[in-house]
């Protein structure tokens, strides 16, 4: 009996360790599907994808102005130094 008990035991956590395979295998194939699903190719016309192209066409257009303020303030800043400079000397 004791025998048949042991084998019984083995078949049983078998059993349990198979479904616990079982259910990482389904959880794995969702995740796989999830992930296919977001490498799929955007539709041109989605409005998200539209709205993100204008985002960073206002941000090329901002950036864009920065840097010519940018220089505006440098060539005062070296203006200002200039006519200091011209004072003094």
């Amino acid at each position: 009996m004791r025998q048949g008990d042991q084998l019984e035991a083995l078949i049983r956590k078998g059993e349990r360790e198979l479904r616990a395979l079982e259910n990482t295998v389904q959880i794995l194939k969702w995740n796989n599907k999830d992930m296919k699903k977001n490498f799929e190719k955007l539709n041109p016309t989605d409005p998200d994808l539209m709205m993100i192209e204008q985002l960073e066409e206002h941000l090329r257009a901002v950036s864009e102005q920065v840097k010519i303020r940018k220089k505006i303030i440098k060539n005062f800043e070296n203006d200002g130094r200039q006519s200091v400079m011209n004072q003094f000397y």
